[in-house]
C-alpha cells in the first residue's frame, strides 16, 4: 500500500559549483608547484596580486623535463 504512489523523478540538468573563495585554487596552485619539486622538477613559481587580479607564473624547464636533445 505505502509503494503504490510512484516516486516523482528527478529532473538531471546541468548544476555548477560556484566557489567565491579564491584561497581553494591558489592552494591547488601552490600544491601542484610543491608536487612537481618533489617529484625532481625545478618548477618555479611567481604570484602578483594587484588591484584588479591575481597573477600566477609557473616556469618548468624543458630541458629537465624533455632532455637536453629534445626542445619540443
Amino acid at each position: 500500500m505505502l509503494n503504490s504512489c510512484p516516486k516523482p523523478e528527478r529532473k538531471k540538468g546541468s548544476s555548477k559549483a560556484v566557489i567565491k573563495d579564491v584561497r581553494i585554487f591558489v592552494n591547488t596552485i601552490n600544491k601542484a608547484v610543491d608536487t612537481m619539486r618533489l617529484a625532481g622538477i625545478d618548477a618555479q613559481s611567481g604570484k602578483t596580486d594587484t588591484d584588479n587580479f591575481i597573477e600566477y607564473t609557473i616556469r618548468i624547464s624543458k630541458k629537465q623535463i624533455f632532455g637536453a636533445d629534445k626542445t619540443a
